[in-house]
């Protein structure tokens, strides 16, 4: 709410004097200087009596020289009268995009396109009284630009009686910066003055209404203005690291108090320099039309404007569309100027580096279910987990997958570099997919038809479908591999293990087991063993098996996974001739076999620490008639 006015008269003066440095500062957090928070670290000041309004008002210490009002003194003022006559009152956004002039002179358009509130300030009563509202915060490069919002409603005094410019209602907003502390005060400037004219202001909408008056005040006209956006650049100001900006807003009744004037009011830090497309990317393709424009561009008679694509001056509009033939870096640069003194408005140059990117779009990527590549149809048991994903064939930059089955969407957004979502199924549909991606704006479709089958005739209840290893459990984990290129060189395999992670439930980093060769290399083969635990919080998990040299060839083969307590042997069998041609036993170490020509055996080889050795072998042969 508004800075609390101090209730301990006693010690009022002290605390000022103490406080002063760092209340300057009470706003150095905050990163949207709005109104969604209402009018927290804002003050709020009111007062009356004055006798001319001109640009120095805001800042007019005999004016303003009451303490800020207490959040009491704000919330009396706007629930103990009605609403057209609150003077500090936050609204939301409307969803119809309306609020009712006073005097019955129409609408106004009243829904920003920046936060979901704004501020009400002053109102339509006679009462020759003004509001203001000012924020403070500490300057820092990303609070460089300041954008904020505007829209109001003022009566315009009639010929007779005449008023003068500084006599009519007014709206006033102003910019201060103050450095030490604030004890050395710069010079403020008013970024933006209106006041009820619309001659001078042609920008004005207006009514007449009030018919029923003395002769002398018939068909007042009630001028308004729906809202406009305004952008300071801090820097051209004259800000520095450190300094304290003050952003104000003010409203003035007529000097004489038989006119109103108040507006609505809104603003917030502005990230980019300009806007490109209307967002943030600066990663184009090639051909593409693409549009810039600035927030707060067209405010100020007298505003020029200069695009620029590196040296080459494009467009001196407020707003340019450009077609980049080929790929490259742009720098891309607004200047504008202005023409009229204004003091808070300095000629500024923004820049922009523009990515241009020969874009191209997957023509064979293949959607995949668990890993394997599918077609056009899979089979999946009913209500089966699965895993979807996307291989795009080229790489995909900043991809973003949309996932539909039948008519139902699944996942939107970019959940994984390669478009993974968890589904299962329970009837026959499709599955569809479209991928966009800034190297592919127009976006390509995939599908495939997904069977789905009954898998529960097995009558063991216990039977898991898929491989599930228990959390909390003991594992073993073993395979071999061999490098051609490192074989007799090094004594073991280097840059290459079989990695398992695991998903953790709740979030957080996954737990990462690696595993890497071990023991003598044997007939260029090293065997990789090891004994781990599932963490009891493990809820998927992955075997990677890594090979971190690009130059380097690496076979895997073997590639086992049970329980410590189990049991395991293996087969090899030939696929021609069917004969059993190796045996694994626990330790993963083979048992070779080998034939002659009539499919007798005539040799037993052995795997071992050692090596491979001969266990047995024995030739016997038949007489011949």
């Amino acid at each position: 709410m508004c800075v609390e006015a101090m209730k301990n008269k006693f010690i009022i003066l002290l605390l000022s004097f103490l406080m002063f440095p760092f209340a300057l500062m009470a706003n150095d957090s905050a990163v949207n200087i709005g109104f969604e928070n209402g009018l927290e670290g804002w003050k709020c000041y009111q007062t009356t009596n004055y006798n001319a309004i001109n640009d120095n008002s805001i800042n007019d210490v005999n004016l303003w020289n009451k303490p800020p009002l207490s959040p009491m003194e704000v919330d009396f003022i706007n629930q103990n009268v009605d609403e057209s006559f609150r003077r500090f009152m936050v609204f939301e956004n409307p969803s119809d995009n309306q609020i009712q002039y006073d005097g019955g002179c129409g609408v106004v358009s009243l829904k920003t396109n920046m936060g979901n509130k704004f501020l009400k300030l002053g109102n339509s009563n006679y009462d020759s009284e003004c509001e203001k509202v000012s924020y403070t915060f500490a300057y820092d490069p990303s609070r460089k630009f300041i954008k904020y919002a505007y829209a109001m409603v003022m009566q315009e005094p009639p010929s007779n009686p005449k008023h003068e410019d500084y006599e009519r209602p007014s709206f006033i907003a102003s910019v201060s910066i103050s450095r030490n502390g604030g004890f050395d005060e710069l010079d403020s400037c008013v970024s933006t003055r209106y006041y009820g004219d619309h001659g001078k202001f042609p920008d004005f909408s207006k009514c007449t209404t009030y018919n029923n008056l003395a002769v002398d005040w018939n068909n007042i006209n009630v001028l308004s203005k729906n809202w406009s956006y305004n952008l300071i650049d801090l820097e051209a100001v004259g800000a520095l690291q450190g300094d304290s900006v003050t952003l104000s807003f003010a409203t003035f009744d007529c000097t004489q108090g038989g006119h109103f004037g108040y507006a609505y009011v809104d603003a917030e830090f502005v990230d980019s320099k300009f806007e490109i497309e209307g967002g943030s990317s600066n990663a184009v393709c090639v051909g593409d039309n693409v549009t810039f424009s600035c927030p707060g561009a067209g405010t100020y008679v007298g505003e020029t404007y200069e695009w620029k694509v590196g040296d080459n001056i494009v467009s001196t509009d407020s707003s340019m569309s450009h077609t980049f033939l080929q790929s490259g870096d742009y720098v891309v640069s607004l200047t504008i100027s202005v023409d009229g003194g204004n003091t808070c408005i300095q000629a500024r140059t923004m820049t922009e580096t523009i990515h241009v990117m020969n874009c191209i779009c997957p023509d064979n990527g293949k959607i995949t279910i668990d890993g394997v590549s599918v077609d056009e149809s899979f089979s999946v048991c009913k209500d089966q987990l699965l895993q979807i994903g996307f291989q795009a064939g080229i790489p995909l930059i900043n991809p973003q997958y949309v996932w539909t089955f039948g008519n139902n969407s699944l996942n939107e957004g970019n959940e994984s570099q390669d478009g993974i979502s968890n589904f299962s199924a329970s009837t026959q549909g499709t599955l569809a997919l479209q991928v966009t991606s800034n190297g592919c704006k127009a976006g390509v479709n995939f599908a495939i038809n997904l069977n789905v089958e009954n898998c529960l005739a097995n009558s063991c209840n216990d039977c898991p479908s898929r491989f599930s290893p228990t959390p909390g459990e003991k594992y073993v984990v073993s395979g071999w591999v061999s490098a051609a290129s490192q074989i007799g060189v090094k004594d073991s395999f280097e840059g290459v293990s079989i990695q398992l992670s695991f998903d953790l439930i709740g979030g957080g980093d996954p737990m990462v087991v690696e595993c890497y060769p071990d023991g003598n290399i044997i007939d260029g083969w090293q065997r990789i063993s090891k004994n781990f635990v599932i963490p009891q919080n493990a809820e998927k998990m992955r075997i990677a098996l890594k090979n971190e040299s690009s130059d380097n060839r690496v076979y895997f083969d073997d590639i086992r996974f049970h329980p410590f307590n189990a049991s395991v042997k293996s087969y090899v069998y030939d696929p021609k001739t069917l004969r059993l041609a190796a045996e694994l036993d626990d330790e993963n170490y083979a048992t070779f076999y080998e034939y002659d020509e009539e499919g007798a055996l005539v040799r037993i080889k052995k795997e071992t620490e050692r090596g491979v050795m001969t266990i047995r072998e024995a030739r016997q042969s038949k007489p011949k008639n």
